[in-house]
């Protein structure tokens, strides 16, 4: 019994003294994990030379440049939207404070105008039927033909907005097929150009295989050699007539297709041309029944209107 108490202490003594010396190297590693995690810790390997260290340091420095940008246009982006949810909240705020009145000012307005309407019931009463539908019809034909106006001039300027689009599209087009063709002619007319520089590289590629033909370089001269055949190849094809043919008819296809996209764009400013006009007068239209109406409604109180006498057996 003695022995097994001596052992289990000896265990237990052992046990602690791992245990203190865990404790006494955990902060230690944590504090060098919390270091080495730091942009500015230390690193694993040191920079061999000042030159080495330069260049961490510039990297390091150009990484932070392209995260503040990313963060200004970010912050940017985000103090638009404040700014326009400030606006938005404004008008709603404006709008709360606002209903109320607005609201007692209604009820108070529509419970007169019922008062007003009892109070002329039966002045009106004392008119002829065909009077009151004639006076009905008459106010109802002033308001649809200002109906009819707005609705003209919502459809104008629907048609108008989406020609405005297709006019966008159309100029993209037709830069793009503008590119294509500058491309095309730059072939045509840089041909004797690229020609000359293609004597050039293959005049200075035999200088380079005879150099090492003399000299006996086998190697060098199966490379230059493979270089300056393929050289010559594409030499070969750029004088002959099949390649200026072809280019010209590249030229002139994205000439055709230019001309397409020009034609059609004008064909687009014509007719957004036309319909602004348009819609400038059918705004003009709308403003003058607008304008018109007050008067259109008083000469509804003084026309005479005739009963309507309806033929026997209708």
């Amino acid at each position: 019994m003695s022995e097994e108490k001596q052992e289990k202490s000896a265990s237990a003594a052992g046990s602690a003294d791992s245990s203190a010396k865990a404790t006494e190297q955990a902060p230690e590693k944590a504090m060098d994990k919390a270091t080495a995690s730091k942009p500015g810790g230390p690193v694993e390997e040191p920079a061999r030379d000042l030159v080495e260290l330069l260049s961490e340091f510039q990297e390091r420095q150009a990484a932070l440049d392209n995260k503040i940008k990313r963060s200004k246009a970010h912050l940017a982006d985000i103090e638009a939207e404040q700014q326009k949810l400030k606006k938005e909240s404004g008008d709603v705020s404006r709008a709360v404070g606002g209903i109320t009145g607005a609201r007692a000012d209604a009820a108070a307005t529509t419970a007169e105008a019922d008062k007003v309407f009892a109070s002329v019931e039966n002045l009106i009463d004392s008119l002829e039927d065909h009077v009151v539908k004639g006076i009905q019809q008459g106010l109802a034909g002033v308001d649809q033909d200002i109906q009819d106006a707005r609705g003209k001039v919502s459809s104008e300027a629907a048609e108008l907005d989406s020609l405005r689009t297709q006019k966008l599209n159309q100029e993209s087009e037709t830069a793009r097929r503008r590119a294509t063709y500058d491309q095309a002619l730059a072939r045509v007319s840089g041909l004797p150009g690229k020609i000359a520089d293609g004597v050039g590289a293959v005049r200075k590629l035999l200088v380079e295989l005879v150099a090492a033909r003399d000299s006996g370089q086998a190697q060098k001269a199966c490379v230059v050699r493979e270089d300056a055949t393929q050289q010559n190849s594409m030499l070969k094809e750029w004088v002959g007539q099949a390649y200026e043919k072809r280019l010209l008819k590249e030229r002139q296809d994205a000439a055709s297709e230019l001309s397409t996209a020009s034609g059609e764009l004008s064909r687009l400013q014509g007719e957004l041309i036309k319909k602004e006009a348009l819609l400038a007068q059918r705004r003009k239209e709308l403003k003058e029944l607008q304008d018109g109406r007050k008067a259109k409604i008083q000469q509804l109180a003084v026309q005479p209107f005739e009963d309507q006498v309806l033929p026997k057996g209708a």
